[in-house]
């Protein structure tokens, strides 16, 4: 009974391993500096406020077996700090990254699987997933020429809420200068 137990132990551990190994590594941890980034892949471009800096990198050139053909991976700096990161689906007219479920089989097989409805690729919404330290959200929503904005934001509970406060700070600041003016 013992070596029985202990070979559900290993299996356990085994099967957790690969789970994990089966998401993309991300380039840089959250809260690492811009820098790391830059040295390799260039300098962050400046977003609509200057405390916020993004450096794109294809998803194939991350995680090449992860089959994200078509995906951006945003690193989002706040204060040269990473913050979140952005996969994004880069539909064309046909939306064939959407049409292909490229993102949705991605963060249903690491994140966890959820209901999309009777026809997958018709689902329209998003999703929120806690796993651990990471704050996962993956959506889907119709855009402008009915072209598909589908991605996963993925932060830490730290972070999400800094850039909460950062945009809403914003917000504050800009409604007050309307006021003003």
């Amino acid at each position: 009974m013992k070596k029985i137990n202990q070979f559900f132990l290993i299996l356990f551990f085994a099967l957790m391993s690969f789970n994990v190994q089966a998401a993309c590594k991300l380039a840089l941890e959250f809260g690492k500096d811009i820098s790391m980034l830059e040295e390799k892949y260039g300098p962050g471009m400046p977003m609509q406020f200057p405390e916020i800096n993004m450096i794109p990198i294809l998803a194939d050139d991350l995680c090449p077996n992860e089959k994200l053909t078509d995906v951006v991976i945003e690193h989002r700096f706040l204060n040269g700090k990473l913050a979140a990161v952005n996969f994004v689906a880069l539909n064309d007219q046909n939306n064939s990254v959407s049409e292909k479920l490229t993102l949705m089989k991605y963060v249903k097989k690491v994140y966890g699987n959820f209901d999309t409805g009777q026809n997958i690729k018709a689902y329209r919404g998003f999703k929120v997933f806690e796993k651990g330290k990471y704050f996962v959200v993956y959506q889907k929503t119709t855009g402008e020429e009915n072209i598909i904005n589908e991605e996963i934001y993925v932060s830490t509970d730290l972070y999400d809420k800094m850039l909460a406060k950062f945009y809403n700070d914003k917000e504050v600041e800009q409604s007050k200068d309307m006021e003003n003016n």
